[in-house]
């Protein structure tokens, strides 16, 4: 849908928990990528409270008139109000995209808010909160749907992987189930029960809380960095990846101040808030 050179807005990876791939700002993590050699990317943030600066998003993409708004996030615990998006593109005269990788099972689910009225393309991925195969998956408006056939195949992509296909069908299939619903309500009841519950430990929770399956632990307030709290979490059998926060300014992969975790696998092990 894009031409190289065309302009794309998106969150900031290195302020507001954006995904490497929304081209690259000055993160050592990801000194160039194929993006940022195909595209022009400006950028929104969020605001002091690390919540989406939607004001700001609409000041930038009047400035710098957009083709494509990427509405989404690699790190982003609250949601995502993808009408405000809406009003922003239409004034531009942009496309919406919304990015739900981590919180795809959520929406399929019904328990987060959706962007399908809105966007004209989504994207997800099927392996992480929909519990899924490891895959991706491409949803548009019916008139994009050339478009993006022939994108995927020949643009980017070879032959199809039948038994990947059938596994996404049973895990789709399973889905439609109540009992899956329950896994999703769990995950987001499960996250904010851990949230709460460092909070009252004294510890500082990336804009207070989520409102999702994934939060953000500030621990540089504790004079470590994600290395050694990755390394500390492993010890005792945890496992949390390491995570920019909006506050921080350092930029070195193993040196970061926030780790994120994630509950949709102890949700999925019927883990409840008090566990």
């Amino acid at each position: 849908m894009l031409e190289p050179g065309d302009t794309i807005l998106a969150l900031c990876s290195k302020v507001g928990g954006g995904h490497h791939t929304y081209g690259v700002t000055d993160n050592e993590l990801v000194p160039q990528n194929i993006y940022s050699k195909l595209y022009n990317f400006e950028y929104y943030g969020v605001n002091s409270d690390g919540v989406l600066d939607y004001e700001g998003a609409l000041q930038k993409a009047r400035e710098v008139k957009p083709k494509l708004i990427i509405a989404g996030a690699s790190s982003y615990p609250r949601t995502v109000y993808y009408y405000k998006f809406k009003t922003i593109c239409d004034e531009v005269g942009a496309y919406l995209m919304a990015d739900i990788a981590h919180g795809f099972g959520l929406n399929v689910a019904g328990v987060a808010n959706s962007p399908f009225p809105y966007a004209d393309v989504v994207t997800a991925s099927t392996n992480k909160s929909m519990r899924g195969p490891r895959a991706g998956i491409i949803y548009s408006k019916k008139k994009y749907e050339k478009q993006i056939d022939n994108g995927v195949f020949p643009g980017v992509m070879g032959a199809p992987q039948n038994n990947l296909i059938g596994s996404l069908a049973t895990s789709f299939k399973y889905c439609k189930t109540p009992q899956y619903r329950e896994y999703a309500e769990r995950s987001v009841e499960n996250c904010r029960a851990l949230a709460d519950e460092l909070q009252l430990l004294g510890n500082k929770i990336v804009t207070g809380g989520t409102d999702t399956n994934i939060m953000m632990w500030d621990v540089k307030s504790h004079g470590i960095n994600d290395a050694t709290m990755m390394d500390l979490g492993e010890s005792c059998n945890i496992l949390y990846n390491g995570c920019r926060l909006p506050d921080d300014n350092r930029t070195h992969p193993s040196d970061q101040g926030g780790v994120r975790f994630g509950t949709n696998i102890v949700s999925a092990r019927n883990y409840q808030p008090e566990d």
